[in-house]
């Protein structure tokens, strides 16, 4: 019976071990899964992290374009609306009117501050024939005036042809005036009220435009 006893107990040695092996085999395994599943969740996590960050970058990026574009495109028209001005000429009120008035060898030389209008009567110098402000100047008549100043300028702003601001003087009762554009402005007046025309006219290329 001593027998039986000791090589049962011997049979059973090697189960024991065999089990226990399995159980550390088992268990490395489930170690070495865990590391790899965790392992794996973590380049996920990274690859996830790292492409929000691309989304974010791009997405902050796109409103600095957008500004620049936008500032570049303002930049543009405001040079555009400066060489408008400059092609176009600066108003005759911002610029000094420096020219020349060629005078008679004797008189006195006066001025006036006046601003007169037309007064509706046209004349078709070549004709004789009366026509219409509408009709020689079109729709710019009805606000246009011509100023004379007592520092010796003058500016008309019927004139349409760039001799709208010059100077002039008053001598031996006549207004003689030239133009920015060394051109003599063509005023004869027909009328007087001390030292201002009370009623003149303005040669126009060929039409007389009465004033007063």
């Amino acid at each position: 019976m001593a027998g039986r006893h000791a090589q049962k107990s011997k049979s059973k040695a090697p189960i024991v071990i065999i089990i226990i092996a399995s159980v550390l085999v088992l268990g490395a395994a489930g170690v070495a899964v865990f590391f790899f599943m965790n392992n794996g969740r973590t380049q996920a996590e990274e690859a996830s992290a790292t492409t929000v960050s691309s989304e974010a970058t791009v997405i902050t990026s796109a409103p600095t374009e957008k500004t620049e574009a936008t500032t570049a495109k303002t930049e543009e028209k405001t040079e555009a609306e400066a060489t408008v001005q400059t092609e176009t000429g600066v108003p005759h009120e911002d610029s000094e009117i420096d020219v020349v008035v060629p005078t008679e060898e004797s008189g006195e030389i006066s001025f006036f501050d006046a601003t007169f209008i037309p007064n509706g009567r046209v004349l078709d110098t070549y004709s004789g024939e009366p026509v219409t402000l509408r009709e020689v100047f079109g729709e710019g008549f009805s606000d246009a005036v011509l100023t004379f100043n007592s520092d010796g300028t003058y500016r008309d702003t019927l004139e349409k042809s760039g001799d709208d601001a010059g100077q002039y003087v008053v001598q031996n009762g006549k207004i003689i005036a030239t133009s920015v554009h060394d051109r003599n402005k063509q005023i004869t007046v027909t009328e007087w009220n001390g030292d201002t025309p009370a009623e003149f006219y303005v040669d126009y290329g060929g039409f007389q435009v009465w004033f007063g």
